[in-house]
């Protein structure tokens, strides 16, 4: 009789704060014997930090095994060639799938939403692929946290919101959309948008988010008020430009 595999789980933990995971996430998170959790080149584990603050595991990622826990580190390439992306997403979801296939379950854990620029999907892509069972946990999105934050809507009425990643040089043309525009990961050329922000006039309808719910979270309601600018901005940082 064949054994049964494991179920992969990708689980969205939210922008930082601990607070802001969900029951079901947590619950899947302290029932599963693997938790897999992308790396930065220097070793940090961000999604997997804001899950050991929640104190539903005891102890740290250093002494896991005492807890009944595998953490697997999954290394991600940033390289611009798709065939080197495909064979590093291909060589994390064996790592998972050697756990799954020895019946036991793996939650990868991730920042923010599972469904938003999430990393996880590229594992569930190559075992879904694979025929294994795949169950996502939906996250709390950073830019719906700092609206919370910031207390401002998002949208009203029949507003659109638009979501545009990684704002690039190349043109300005998403500002002229109707309704909220949502600049993620927007730090790399936060000067230069902002400069067309103001450009246009709407820097007093532009809020700013950096890092939002970690401990060195800045949230800027109206960036119109003259308030002073981070000196540094990084890849967890989100515009908000309300129509």
């Amino acid at each position: 009789m064949e054994k049964k595999r494991g179920t992969f789980y990708g689980i969205g933990v939210g922008p930082g704060d601990p607070e802001l995971i969900t029951v079901k996430a947590l619950k899947i998170i302290k029932s599963s014997p693997i938790i897999a959790a992308p790396r930065t080149g220097n070793g940090d584990m961000v999604a997997l930090d804001i899950v050991w603050r929640t104190g539903v595991l005891a102890g740290s990622a250093e002494i896991a095994e005492e807890f009944d826990k595998k953490i697997l580190a999954m290394d991600f390439t940033m390289d611009k060639d798709p065939a080197k992306r495909k064979e590093n997403y291909r060589k994390n979801a064996e790592a998972a799938a050697s756990y799954l296939d020895n019946g036991q379950d793996v939650a990868m854990v991730t920042l923010g939403d599972v469904s938003l620029y999430s990393t996880v999907h590229y594992i569930a892509d190559e075992l879904i692929s694979r025929g294994y069972e795949i169950i996502m946990v939906p996250g709390v999105p950073s830019f719906s946290a700092a609206a919370a934050s910031l207390a401002i809507p998002l949208a009203e009425m029949d507003a659109p919101v638009h979501i545009i990643p990684s704002v690039r040089n190349n043109s300005d043309d998403y500002l002229d959309l109707p309704g909220t525009k949502v600049l993620m990961k927007a730090g790399r050329h936060l000067h230069r948008t902002l400069d067309e922000l103001d450009r246009r006039g709407l820097l007093g309808v532009t809020s700013l988010a950096v890092n939002c719910g970690m401990d060195d979270e800045i949230l800027i309601k109206k960036l119109g008020d003259d308030e002073p600018l981070p000196d540094k901005t990084g890849y967890f940082t989100t515009v908000i430009v309300r129509d």
